[in-house]
C-alpha cells in the first residue's frame, strides 16, 4: 500500500522525442545564423553605396573647383618641409598639409627627423650662420615664405627668405582698398623691386643724356641764327 501512495515522475522522453528536439534547435541555430549573415552582407552594401556616394560627392565638388584652387591644392605636393622649435607649428602644419606638402618639426609626435635626406626646405625663424645651413640639400627659409607662396599660388624663390634676410613686404591674399590687385603681381613686384629700380634708374640716365644732347643742338641752332642776322644787319648798315 505504501508503493502504491508514492507519485511517479514525468516519464523520459523518448528517443524520437529527443530526435525532434535536437532538429528543431539545428533549425534555429542555422536560421540565426543565416540572420546574421543577411545582416552583415546588408551593413557592407551599406558601406559600399556610402563610400560610393561619397566618392561621387567629392568627384562632383573637384569639378566645380577653379583651376587655380585645384592648383593651390598641390602647391607643396613635391615639397618635404621641416619645422624648428621656433617655428609656428600649428599654423603651418594647418597651411601645409591643406596644400598638399609633407612636414615634420623638431618634437614629439613628428612625421620625420631633422637629419631625413627627403627634407627640401627647413624652415627657420631665428638668425642663423651661413655655414651652420646644413645640408646644402635643402632650402632654409624664414616661415614667410610659406605664407607668401599661398598668397601668390606658387612656389617663390628662396633667396629673399633666407635666415637672417629681411624678408619682402608681407602682402594680404585680400583686396587693398579700390587698388584690386591680385596677391601674385604684388608679390613678384615686391621680389623684383630693387632689380627694377635698378633699371628704371638706369633708364633715366640715359634718357636725360639724350635730352640733354638734344637741347644742346637746339641752343646751337638759336645761337647761329641769331649771329647771322646781325651780319645782315651790319652789311644794310654800312650801305
Amino acid at each position: 500500500g505504501a508503493g502504491a501512495g508514492r507519485r511517479r515522475g514525468p516519464k523520459p522522453p523518448s528517443a524520437e522525442q529527443l530526435a525532434a528536439l535536437r532538429k528543431k534547435l539545428s533549425r534555429v541555430d542555422t536560421d540565426g545564423a543565416a540572420d546574421a549573415a543577411a545582416e552583415e552582407e546588408a551593413a557592407e552594401e551599406a558601406e559600399e553605396a556610402a563610400a560610393a556616394g561619397g566618392d561621387g560627392e567629392q568627384e562632383d565638388l573637384d569639378a566645380e573647383m577653379a583651376p587655380e584652387i585645384k592648383a593651390l591644392r598641390q602647391l607643396f605636393g613635391s615639397c618635404v618641409l621641416y619645422c624648428g622649435r621656433e617655428c609656428p607649428l600649428r599654423s603651418l602644419e594647418f597651411v601645409v598639409l591643406a596644400c598638399g606638402g609633407t612636414l615634420g618639426w623638431d618634437g614629439e609626435a613628428s612625421r620625420l627627423e631633422g637629419s631625413d635626406g627627403s627634407i627640401t626646405h627647413q624652415i627657420v625663424d631665428r638668425p642663423m650662420a651661413e655655414e651652420d645651413m646644413l645640408p646644402k640639400t635643402r632650402e632654409f627659409v624664414q616661415p614667410q615664405w610659406v605664407y607668401d607662396c599661398i598668397n601668390a599660388r606658387a612656389l617663390l624663390p628662396t633667396a629673399p627668405y633666407r635666415p637672417g634676410r629681411l624678408c619682402p613686404p608681407h602682402l594680404s591674399p585680400f583686396l587693398d582698398g579700390d587698388e584690386g590687385y591680385t596677391p601674385l603681381e604684388r608679390v613678384r613686384a615686391a621680389l623684383t623691386a630693387s632689380g627694377g629700380a635698378g633699371e628704371a634708374a638706369g633708364e633715366g640716365e640715359g634718357g636725360g643724356g639724350e635730352d640733354c644732347s638734344e637741347g644742346g643742338g637746339e641752343e646751337s641752332d638759336e645761337e647761329s641764327e641769331s649771329e647771322e642776322e646781325s651780319e645782315e644787319e651790319s652789311e644794310e648798315e654800312s650801305e
